[in-house]
């Protein structure tokens, strides 16, 4: 008969928890410090909440098809080092 491994899900929540505290707490600090110092956009229309988190996305998304353009192009076939 097979032994059950221990359940370690306990220990593992117990040693995260400071972790998320801290972040959580991080978290709403730069929140708080956006509402009272504001931001404004230097072109205006990257005033709008989520602006730098959108142009992430898309800058990501971007590359990401750069590449596999990139790697399109540079494959080589299956049989190249065949002789």
């Amino acid at each position: 008969m097979a032994e059950k491994q221990p359940d370690n899900s306990d220990a593992t929540t117990q040693r995260l928890q400071p972790f998320v505290v801290v972040g959580a707490i991080v978290l709403l600090a730069s929140l708080v410090v956006d509402e009272v110092f504001g931001h404004q956009g230097f072109f205006g229309f990257d005033g709008f909440a989520g602006f730098y988190a959108l142009f992430g996305l898309l800058a990501g998304l971007v590359i990401i098809a750069l590449a596999k353009g990139i790697g399109a192009a540079l494959k080589r076939p299956d049989t190249y080092y065949d002789d």
